[in-house]
Formats: structure tokens, C-alpha cells, sequence
């Protein structure tokens, strides 16, 4: 909620300061064409460019958290701070960006209003097809961060299109070098994962030579930016880590996969006679793979493709080829959704998400999931259910979600 309300805090003042400013002096500048393409080749370089300059973020936000870290209100508002900053230059192009087309559009007062009103509608349509085409297309395909690039060079494109139609054309060749060197350079560094830390791992660290050393010692060995997060396994000294969203989910460690076991024999121990279990949660595929060996149909939800694909290529040499097995149906759907749409009961339901401080799966830890999974247990049927219990929630929260 408060990253949402920050980003959107940022943009939208971005976009006020951009609009302010440019239609104040608008009358000043005389090739309007080539001030529109200037805005536009900002936008896409830094569009392209912002992806790279994040990871870099972490560093600034590591020291503030350790001098504010103490007060969540400061520490907060350091952080809507630094994204006004980071937002300022992108935004502040693109609020400008609808002044300067006005003013092109518009040669006449008789003719202003329909302009003005085509000019408007034309931006909402294109504020309308853009989220479909990411959301729905680009992203699924390419990810978020090529993503980024195709609107970049869009961007740039469309602002080197206005230079040469203002007659600048020595300006224009100018930026043609500049505008290929951005969208190769874009091209290039997105091959390689962002190496970044998840913020629920800030206060382990001493000091940013212990972050950079964290860092130095993790090798990706799988990455991929899904639909509904980016989905990475970690290998550092022999352990093998699945990361989602920076945080890990799972790992082949003795004390996750100790944790990733229990959660499989220990509700077929207490039932009486298991014959159809369903597992929540893929992760590493460690629970599933222990529930390979029992003898009951598995039924198995995961929402994001990305970890699955993660199991196929990496996990299936340690979770006892989970996947490969006859008496198991995988479902890649959301949980809660899926017991929405479905008749079906189970003898053990175990349910593993991620931490409940995860926004995408805290709605799992709710009263109404818990009332939701219970009337799809058999008569007898039990509800395995993982919490931390790792210093990541305070003792109130995790006296909360028990009590619920």
C-alpha cells in the first residue's frame, strides 16, 4: 500500500510540475517540434536507463534504514523523498509533453475546443492500450525489463520522428547515435539478472561491505521475470536458493528442507487414512516430492508459471522429481480462486505461500481462506498451515494470524 501510494505520489506530481512549468513558458520557445522530440528522447533513454540505475537504489535506502529505520514515519517519508527525486526527470518530461502538443495542434481560436478535445482523448486511449498491451502481452512474453525497453524506444523513436520534422536535422543525426547506444546498451544489460536485495533482509547487515560481500557470494543459476513476480534460483557454497521477489522461498538447506518435509509427513501421520491431499504452494518442490512417496493423489496449486519452470530445470535433481509423478495434478492458478471455483474436498489441505508480509499472498492467512480451505476438508480432514516464526513478524502479528 505505501509503495503503491509513494510511486503514484511521485508520478502524478511529476506530471503537475512538467505541465506547470512548460505551458508558463511556452511562449518562449519557437520550435515547438523539436522541444516536443527533446521531451520524448528523455523519457526513452531514461526509461531505458532506470532499470539499470535501481539496483543502485538499495544502497542509500540500506543507510537511511539504519539512521531512521527507528521511526517508521521518518523512514517513510525518506523513502517518498528519494522516488520524488528519482521520478522527477521522466515525469516532469511528460507532464510537459501535453502543453507542448497543444500548443502545435492549435493554430486557432474557432478550432481549439475540437483539437483540444482530440488531443485529450487520444491520450486517454493510448493511457488505455498501454497497460493492455504490457500487462496482457509484453510482460508475459519478454518480461518487465525488455518491457521497459520496447516503450523506450518507442520514446525515442517518436521523439527523433519530431526532431527531423522541425527542420533541425543537425540535431536530429546528433541524437541518432546517443538513441541506438541506449536501446543496445538496454538490450545488453537486461541479460544479466538485477542484483538486488529484498528489504525484509536489510537489518541482518552490519554495514554495505557485508551487503556487496552477500552479493559477490550469490550466483544465479535461473531467472526469470513472470507474470506475477520475478522468480530467481540463488547457488551460494552448496545451497540452492528459489528467490521470489528477492525473498527466498525455499531452499535446499537443512533447516527449509527439515520445514519443507514436516509440512508433508506430519499431517499424514495424524490423519487416520490420506487418500487425496491438496499442497498449496509449490516453492522448491520439496513437500510435494515427500508427498511422492505416500500413497494418495496430490493435487497441486501454484500461481506463478515462473516457479514451476524453475522445478522443471533446477529442483527436480533434489525434490525427488516432484513433478514426475502419476498420482499428481498441477493446477497454475491463484489458491483462493481455485477453491472458489471447484466442488472437490480434501483429506489434508497444507497450504505453504509465502510470508504473510508478501502483499501478493497475505490473503492467505486471512479468516476467510482458513473458512474458505475448512469447508473443503473431508469430515476429519486437516489444515497444514506454515507461519514464520524467523523475527520477520513481530510477536503481535504472529499472535494474530495463530489466534485467527
Amino acid at each position: 500500500v505505501y509503495a503503491v501510494s509513494t510511486i503514484l505520489t511521485a508520478f502524478m506530481a511529476g506530471l503537475a510540475l512538467g505541465s506547470y512549468y512548460i505551458g508558463k513558458k511556452l511562449g518562449s520557445y519557437k520550435n515547438l517540434y523539436a522541444l516536443f522530440g527533446f521531451a520524448e528522447l528523455g523519457i526513452g533513454i531514461y526509461g531505458i536507463a532506470f532499470p539499470q540505475i535501481l539496483p543502485y537504489m538499495q544502497y542509500p535506502y540500506f543507510l537511511l534504514y539504519k539512521v531512521l529505520g527507528g521511526s517508521f514515519v521518518l523512514f517513510q517519508a525518506a523513502q517518498v523523498l528519494i522516488y520524488l527525486v528519482l521520478l522527477l526527470l521522466p515525469t516532469f518530461l511528460m507532464g510537459a509533453t501535453f502543453p507542448i502538443l497543444s500548443k502545435i495542434v492549435v493554430t486557432d481560436l474557432d478550432s481549439s475546443g475540437k483539437k483540444i478535445g482530440f488531443l485529450y482523448s487520444s491520450n486517454s486511449i493510448g493511457s488505455m492500450v498501454g497497460p493492455v498491451i504490457s500487462g496482457f502481452f509484453l510482460i508475459p512474453v519478454v518480461g518487465i525489463r525488455y518491457t521497459a525497453l520496447v516503450a523506450g524506444t518507442l520514446n525515442i523513436a517518436l521523439g527523433l520522428a519530431f526532431l527531423f520534422s522541425s527542420k533541425n536535422n543537425k540535431k536530429a543525426l546528433a541524437a541518432i547515435p546517443i538513441a541506438l547506444l541506449m536501446v543496445s546498451s538496454g538490450y545488453v544489460a537486461y541479460q544479466t539478472p538485477l542484483r538486488t536485495i529484498n528489504f525484509y533482509y536489510i537489518p541482518i547487515f552490519k554495514d554495505l561491505g557485508e551487503v556487496e560481500e552477500f552479493l559477490q557470494a550469490q550466483q544465479t543459476v535461473f531467472y526469470r521475470e513472470g507474470l506475477y513476480s520475478t522468480v530467481e534460483v540463488m547457488k551460494s557454497g552448496g545451497t540452492l536458493s528459489l528467490k521470489i521477489d528477492g525473498r527466498v522461498d525455499a531452499s535446499t538447506s537443512l533447516r527449509d528442507m527439515s520445514t519443507q518435509h514436516l509440512l508433508a509427513y506430519l499431517p499424514f501421520l495424524l490423519h487416520k487414512n490420506p487418500e487425496k491431499i491438496l499442497n498449496i504452494g509449490l516453492g522448491g518442490g520439496f513437500t510435494i516430492g515427500a508427498l511422492k512417496n505416500l500413497n494418495a493423489s496430490l493435487d497441486v496449486v501454484e500461481i506463478d508459471e515462473a516457479v514451476v519452470e524453475s522445478n522443471e530445470k533446477i529442483f527436480k535433481a533434489y525434490n525427488n522429481d516432484a513433478l514426475n509423478n502419476d498420482k499428481m495434478h498441477l493446477y497454475v492458478t491463484d489458491a483462493r480462486n481455485f477453491l472458489f471455483t471447484t466442488d472437490s474436498k480434501w483429506d489434508i489441505i497444507i497450504s505453504e505461500p509465502s510470508n504473510p508480509v508478501t502483499s501478493s499472498v497475505n490473503h492467505l492467512f486471512t479468516k476467510e481462506f482458513f473458512v474458505l480451505a475448512k469447508e473443503h476438508l473431508k469430515e476429519g480432514g486437516i489444515l497444514a498451515q506454515w507461519f514464520p516464526n524467523d523475527g520477520s513478524i513481530s510477536e503481535r502479528e504472529y499472535k494474530i494470524i495463530l489466534k485467527t
